[in-house]
């Protein structure tokens, strides 16, 4: 369930391409910046701890072949998450779970 504060966010995405992907980041960028949302960083999935920060990711260089982030509200702690494969260029989504 969300609040005020990230409403805004609780609707889902599709990632159709690498223009949505860069548009859909550099908005959660400014949400994390003015703290609307918190990105978590990944501690239980091995896999994606090295997965470089949603925070510095540079979209013009090469990205991984799987990405997924995840932030919440810290108002109500609805949590959100990105998801993109970007091997074949498209794929994937940003969406409220949990």
């Amino acid at each position: 369930m969300t609040c005020k504060q990230c409403a805004a966010f609780a609707t889902t995405l599709p990632v159709r391409g690498p223009a949505d992907l860069e548009s859909i980041v550099e908005r959660l960028r400014q949400a994390v910046a003015d703290g609307t949302l918190e990105y978590a960083a990944f501690e239980a999935e091995p896999t994606l701890a090295i997965e470089p920060s949603l925070l510095t990711l540079d979209l013009a260089g090469p990205l991984p072949d799987v990405m997924r982030y995840q932030l919440g509200c810290p108002h109500c702690e609805q949590r959100f998450e990105l998801t993109a494969e970007t091997y074949h260029g498209i794929g994937g989504a940003w969406k409220a779970v949990g």
